[in-house]
Order: C-alpha cells, then sequence, then structure tokens
C-alpha cells in the first residue's frame, strides 16, 4: 500500500538504518543517524547535525566527482546505497528523505523541522523509488529541485514563533484574574456573533479557549512540530490549491503546507503573511482541540443562522485562527470586513453537543 503520510517515512527510514548495512565509509553517519531518528515524535533536535553531516558528505562526493551537483549527489547516494546485486531502494530513499531534512528557526525552546523533497515527485520518496531500475531511478535521485526554497524554510520558521507568541498573548489575555471587556467582546464576536451568551457559556468558552491556545503554543515551539510536504495532494490540483492540512490520526504532529501557504510566504512583507500564522493555529487547533471545519473564512465566520449558529465558532478551526491574529493586532481590517458575516454557506451543520 503507497504512503500517505510523513510518519510512514519516517518508520520506513527507522527501519532501514538500524536494520541495512552501508558501507563502512558511511558508519560514522548511519551510527548518528540512528539517534536522529530514535525519537518516537519525529526527529531528535539535539542530533541535528547528522543532517548537515550527511549533506556536508554527499557534497565532498560531489566535489570529488567533478560532474553536475545533482548528478554527483545522485551517484553518491547509489554507490551507498548498493546492495550485493543490485541498488537497495529503502537505502537510497532514506539517504533522499535525510538530504531534504531541516532543523530551522531554532529559538530558544522552538525548534522545527522541515521536509522539503524535489517539487517533481508525487509520491513519498520510498514510493517513487520502489521498483525502478537503475537509470530510472537514478534520474529520480537527480531531482534536487525542492518545494520549499530556503526562504519558504526562513518564514515557515518565522511563522511558527509568531504563532507562538500569538498564542501566548492570547493565554495571558483569557487567563487574566478579570478578563478584560474588549477581549470578552472578542470571544463573544468570533464564538457566539450578534447572540449574548449566558455567563456560563461565556466561562466555559473562555476556559476552552486559554487552555487551547496554551497547548497549541506548545506544539508551535517544543521540537516535535514538523512541516512537511504532502507529495501526492500535487497530483491532485484541487487539494494542493489549499493552504495545509493535518492528519488528526498521525501520531506525530505534522502540518503539510501547500500551494495557498506558499502564496503568503512568498509576499514581500512580514505583516502580509499573517494569513501563514492564522493557517498554523487553524491546521494545530483540529490536532489539540479537536475543532473541525463547518465554515471557511471565504464562506464567512460570524456565527447566526440554523447551519452556524451560536457557539459554532468554538468548534470551528477558522474561528480560532482569525479570533487569534484580531486579538493580537494582526488580522488587517480589510480581512476582517471581507470574513465576518454569516456564512454563505457551510461544509456541514453545527448543533451543540
Amino acid at each position: 500500500m503507497s504512503m500517505d503520510r510523513f510518519s510512514e517515512a519516517y518508520v520506513a527510514a527507522q527501519t532501514v538504518v538500524k536494520s541495512e548495512r552501508f558501507p563502512t565509509d558511511w558508519d560514522d553517519v548511519i551510527v548518528e543517524t540512528r539517534a536522529l531518528l530514535a525519537g518516537e515524535d519525529g526527529p531528535v533536535a539535539a542530533k541535528a547535525r547528522v543532517v548537515t553531516d550527511l549533506r556536508k558528505k554527499i557534497a565532498e562526493g560531489e566535489k570529488a566527482s567533478g560532474t553536475a551537483k545533482g548528478k554527483a549527489a545522485c551517484e553518491q547516494i547509489i554507490e551507498a546505497a548498493k546492495g550485493t546485486n543490485a541498488i537497495e531502494s529503502k537505502r537510497a530513499a532514506t539517504l533522499k528523505m535525510l538530504k531534504h531534512l531541516y532543523l530551522v528557526g531554532e529559538d530558544g525552546s522552538q525548534k522545527l523541522w522541515v521536509y522539503s523533497p524535489p517539487k517533481g515527485y508525487t509520491q513519498w520518496v520510498f514510493d517513487e523509488l520502489d521498483g525502478l531500475g537503475e537509470t530510472a531511478m537514478k534520474a529520480k535521485l537527480e531531482d534536487e529541485a525542492e518545494l520549499y526554497s530556503a526562504d519558504h524554510r526562513t518564514v515557515m520558521a518565522e511563522a511558527a514563533l509568531q504563532a507562538r507568541k500569538v498564542c501566548g498573548k492570547v493565554q495571558a489575555a483569557l487567563g487574566a484574574n478579570e478578563v478584560e471587556a474588549n477581549t470578552k467582546k472578542l470571544v463573544k464576536k468570533w464564538m457566539f456573533g450578534d447572540d449574548e451568551p449566558s455567563k456560563d457559556e461565556m466561562t466555559a468558552a473562555i476556559s476552552k479557549l486559554r487552555d487551547g491556545f496554551k497547548n497549541i503554543g506548545v506544539a508551535c515551539c517544543n521540537g516535535s512540530l514538523i512541516f512537511s510536504d504532502e507529495p501526492t495532494y500535487r497530483a491532485k490540483p484541487g487539494k494542493w490549491e489549499n493552504f495545509g492540512m493535518i492528519k488528526t490520526t498521525e501520531k506525530m504532529m505534522v502540518l503539510y503546507l501547500m500551494k495557498g501557504f506558499l502564496d503568503q510566504a512568498g509576499k514581500p512583507k512580514a505583516a502580509e503573511r499573517w494569513l501563514c500564522v492564522e493557517t498554523i493555529i487553524h491546521e494545530l487547533s483540529h490536532k489539540i482541540v479537536k475543532t473541525d471545519d463547518y465554515a471557511y473564512d471565504f464562506h464567512g465566520l460570524k456565527p447566526g443562522g440554523t447551519k452556524f449558529p451560536s457557539g459554532a465558532g468554538l468548534d470551528n478551526a477558522d474561528s480560532w485562527g482569525y479570533f487569534a491574529c484580531e486579538l493580537d493586532g494582526i488580522l488587517p481590517s480589510s480581512e476582517e470586513a471581507k470574513v465576518y458575516k454569516i456564512p454563505t454557506k457551510v461544509l456541514k451543520v453545527w448543533s451543540k453537543a
């Protein structure tokens, strides 16, 4: 069965470095790689230098070969992946995967992994290489044009750090001994619309939001957050046009970032990239708070009517993202005006549990 998530490729790589025998000149790198991949929740940040060393080893081989970069990198991986009679595709896939794995945005306790495989891949690397002959495999391994550029990775790190700070500000505002009237006004606005919640409903909403944003903020910086391509979605244009996606059943904290996010990440000014922050909060709320998608911003996010009534915002991911961005002050007023309307349609009807 084909892979459909980062964690499956990660476990496959774990198995390879534990059980496969590489050439002796790779011993040092492979020993350290075992330690890197020993984490159950993702790569071990303290061992991040391993991927740098791996790229360095490949680069040294490239320099010695005197051939074109992509071709030389391919040759280094091929040599390391050769078995008794043929190239072992799983070995090659493991090295190719690690070559495109980066630890970025290290700021104190913040550690973010980014997996940026070649944008020409439309399957996970183990599936891309499986069953290929040497010529076809070399063509795949020579592909070096990564989906996420260095600039993209920088913006991802900045957005994750900003999302962490936004969550901290929200948590502090909702955790005050006496929550300010303006904060309560925003809770009412995004979660209840024009209806006035009861005192108990407001207390419960504040508690849910405070605890949820605390845990989302922790996830943004605890070293287990991974931003990854989902290559199979790039073969499906309708899915690839989206901003992001998270698989709630996946044990690892992996956020898959797509074209919509990359378009925002490419904007020249940081203030114009607020939607990257909103996307991160939106997706992590699915995983951590178990929100759903009842309405997206382009549908409208104001609670009201029978399909998205008062209280619906508490279970809607985009409502969490926009509430946080407005409380923090990064939501442009022009964007707020566009989305704060009763939804023109909903993905599903919300009802109070």
